[in-house]
């Protein structure tokens, strides 16, 4: 384990590096005109701001991808055979995420064909071969890569739908990604997977110096995309690991689902209510705790933080659970337990907040 993590660590730190002097070259880019956002009526922010920070995260990532396909061990003991993962899928997807992003931060794609372009990138991670059994039930490959699909829509569309208050989608990359590397660390053959891992968390971190209090930059739909993309493949590739300890995708789901729910209970709100559920809104619980709150972010984000944290950390320990259980529904049930009981101190926190408005 400790070579592992040390690569993880390297990869970190070399992700991080790139990303900081790329952050600050895209603000000056932005600066310029060309990638500003200027505040609405649904904005939380009410000067002209960059959102150009997912260029210094694409930076970061693009920074370690060639280490695992150069050498697919990495991080390994010495005469240990590595899972092949299909990592072409990987930065492949989160790349063309990230074009699609970028494209529509500077030009303004419409709603349609930015619909299509990203339906086209969720079917790319399945068609370069990722495409793991998402659900255990021996369903037929067609299935699978569908299923694989929607978790890469699902995903950029989740962290970007999450991004609307200082630092919340930074630390849904930063705490999904240390949660996959401590889950896997030490396993044989997931060395490169805690490395790219360790990779995605060092960029978020360098967005966080950023974004955090005083926003000298936001996102950006580049930003919010690339992540969600990452974050969807690498859990894909957690599936297709096997091994004697295979770990049921319940764990996974809950790494993410504290954004999941947000957006989830929020549409389901909106559509009972008769509301346009594809039109803009404030109303995610998030925000509605952001303004119950006066539009304090980090009073906001220090609400939320614990729900993303106790996520992380409890599929870390479900995970290495499943060394020592070899009983999945009954780490399937303890998944979705805390699901639901993070999700009820979600809704308890806004309902809280509101009443104290």
């Amino acid at each position: 384990m400790g070579l592992m993590l040390a690569c993880a660590l390297a990869a970190a730190l070399l992700a991080y590096m790139a990303a900081v002097p790329a952050t600050r070259l895209a603000i000056a880019w932005a600066r310029r005109g060309a990638g500003l956002d200027h505040a609405n009526e649904r904005s939380s922010h009410t000067v002209p701001t960059p959102r150009l920070g997912g260029v210094g995260v694409a930076a970061g990532i693009a920074a370690v991808a060639p280490l695992p396909l150069l050498f697919p061990a990495l991080g390994e003991a010495p005469g240990a055979v590595a899972v092949p993962l299909p990592w072409a899928a990987v930065f492949a997807t989160t790349a063309a995420a990230f074009a699609v992003g970028l494209w529509d931060d500077l030009r303004s794609l419409g709603p349609l064909p930015k619909l299509a372009a990203l339906l086209a990138v969720s079917a790319l991670a399945p068609a370069l071969g990722l495409a793991p059994a998402v659900l255990p039930a021996g369903l037929p490959p067609l299935v699978n890569a569908l299923l694989a699909a929607a978790v890469v829509f699902a995903l950029m569309n989740m962290v970007n739908f999450m991004d609307g208050i200082n630092g919340m989608a930074g630390r849904i990359g930063q705490l999904a990604a240390l949660g996959l590397l401590l889950a896997h660390a030490g396993h044989a053959g997931m060395g490169a997977l805690c490395a790219v891992a360790g990779a995605l968390c060092g960029a978020c971190m360098a967005f966080l110096l950023f974004n955090l209090g005083d926003a000298k930059t936001f996102l950006g739909d580049c930003g919010a995309h690339a992540i969600g993309a990452m974050i969807a493949c690498l859990l894909l590739a957690s599936l297709m690991r096997g091994g004697q300890h295979p770990v049921p995708p319940a764990v996974y789901l809950l790494l993410v689902f504290p954004g999941l729910f947000d957006i989830g209970f929020t549409m389901l709100r909106r559509a009972l209510r008769g509301e346009a559920v594809w039109r803009p809104h404030r109303s995610n619980l998030y925000q509605r705790h952001l303004i119950a709150t006066g539009g304090d972010h980090a009073r906001t984000m220090d609400w939320y933080l614990p729900f993303l944290a106790t996520a992380s950390l409890g599929a870390v320990a479900l995970a290495r659970l499943a060394e020592f259980l070899r009983t999945p529904l009954l780490l399937t049930g303890a998944s979705l337990a805390l699901c639901a009981a993070i999700a009820a101190a979600q809704l308890r926190g806004v309902a809280r907040a509101e009443a104290l408005r």
